[in-house]
């Protein structure tokens, strides 16, 4: 046999292998897919996430639809995910892949690497949509508006459920509305500015460098030991100082005085955040 005719074989083996390949690939029970994906959120997550709907994506992607998460009993809806392979971990034997995820919350991407026992989460951009964000808490306080933040997470062993890293979080303008501020004639309530920068070791948030400008200044210090399997009983351990803008202080403060607050001279305030995320308790 000539050589063309080697090599035109090799081909034509290689053209059915990839199509043969494909065949099976995409033809792999949805079902089964779901389930083997919601079996492995449930180890890493503790049963806080599961997913409606896996479906294999071109070339090589996971495509889940209804991704959910637990919060303080009930499940919130983080929207559809699209997982691609990291192609590089794939040579060097490291497991790892990046997700864009969109939903009523807002959108992120991710890059997760894992390798042994560890792993590691990169969140290069997120962008939380203020307004799903206080629908799906059931906020007495409407909020509009959008976040942006980055971090890096990390932990030496899935199975402690101990992660470290650092990350930071802006925001522009935030509105804030609602019968509670509207009753002391609050609404709309607007907050020009926001910047913030936390650290995290063995799942103890601890706030830095951080600020709010507008029409309430305020920053705050403290911790807040997170449970990542149930974010609602996130414990809080923070002391926040309130300063109102000239304009909201006599409407600030029956609301502050209600709260057991002792304004000082200038209006400015300091309050104690305890309890946990899903129900804060605040004194002064």
């Amino acid at each position: 046999m000539k050589r063309q005719g080697v090599y035109r074989y090799l081909i034509y083996i290689a053209i059915f292998s990839v199509f043969t390949s494909l065949f099976f690939l995409y033809g792999f029970p949805a079902e089964r897919l779901t389930s083997i994906v919601n079996g492995r959120l449930s180890t890493m997550t503790g049963s806080a996430a599961s997913v409606d709907e896996a479906s294999l994506g071109f070339p090589l992607a996971l495509k889940l639809k209804g991704m959910e998460t637990a919060w303080s009993g009930e499940s919130v809806l983080l929207g559809d995910a699209f997982v691609s392979p990291d192609l590089v971990g794939l040579l060097t034997g490291k497991k790892g892949g990046r997700i864009r995820l969109k939903g009523p919350l807002g959108t992120a991407r991710l890059s997760i690497r894992t390798g042994g026992p560890g792993a590691r989460i990169t969140v290069k951009s997120l962008v939380a949509d203020l307004q799903g964000v206080s629908g799906a808490l059931q906020s007495p306080v409407q909020v509009d508006g959008f976040v942006e933040g980055s971090a890096a997470f990390e932990t030496a062993d899935l199975a402690s459920g101990k992660w470290n890293g650092r990350g930071t979080v802006k925001a522009d303008s935030v509105i804030l509305t609602g019968p509670l501020l509207e009753a002391f004639g609050m609404a709309p309530f607007e907050l020009a500015g926001l910047k913030a920068a936390f650290s995290l070791e063995e799942n103890l948030l601890t706030l830095g460098e951080n600020s709010i400008e507008g029409d309430l200044g305020a920053s705050a210090r403290g911790t807040i030991r997170l449970v990542p399997a149930r974010p609602g009983s996130s414990r809080l351990d923070l002391v926040v100082d309130l300063r109102p803008g000239i304009g909201m202080r006599e409407k600030i403060s029956p609301l502050l005085t209600l709260m057991g607050a002792r304004p000082r001279a200038d209006g400015s305030v300091q309050l104690k955040v305890r309890g946990t995320v899903g129900r804060p308790s605040v004194t002064s």
